[in-house]
This record gives structure tokens, sequence and C-alpha cells, in this order.
């Protein structure tokens, strides 16, 4: 949604990228990423990569794996 926005991409637009049936979810994406940075909006993609991997590999505990990936994001957004 960000790259999109930035590329002067509108909402249908957008929706049309991102393969939403509707163009109020792009909306909604495109005034979110409005409020991060492009570095932000990474690192953000590669902490829940990192935790998909993670919950994947079998760790014992996916609900604590959740909060910490709660806890990376919010130390990322500052």
């Amino acid at each position: 949604a960000k790259l999109a926005s930035a590329a002067g991409k509108n909402e249908r637009e957008a929706a049309e990228l991102l393969e939403y049936r509707s163009s109020y979810p792009a909306k909604r994406a495109m005034q979110s990423a409005r409020r991060f940075s492009l570095p932000q909006l990474r690192r953000a993609q590669q902490l829940c990569l990192e935790t998909d991997v993670a919950m994947k590999s079998n760790l014992p505990d996916d609900q604590r794996t959740l909060e910490l990936l709660l806890f990376r994001l919010g130390e990322a957004s500052r």
C-alpha cells in the first residue's frame, strides 16, 4: 500500500495490485501506511516473516512467539 501510494496509485488501483475485491481494504491500508516510513514497514514485514518461520518450525509456544512479535513490532515502530 505504501509503494502504491508513493507511485501515485489511487485506492482502486491499489486494490487491484493487492488483489482485494473491494477498494475499502486498500483505502485503509493506504491510510495506515502513511503513518510509517518505508524502512519501518520493511522491518515489520521481516519480523512477521521471521515469526511465520518460527511458528512453522514447531517452536513449543505459538502464543509466546506471537507475543514476542507484537513486542518487537512495537519497538520497531519507534
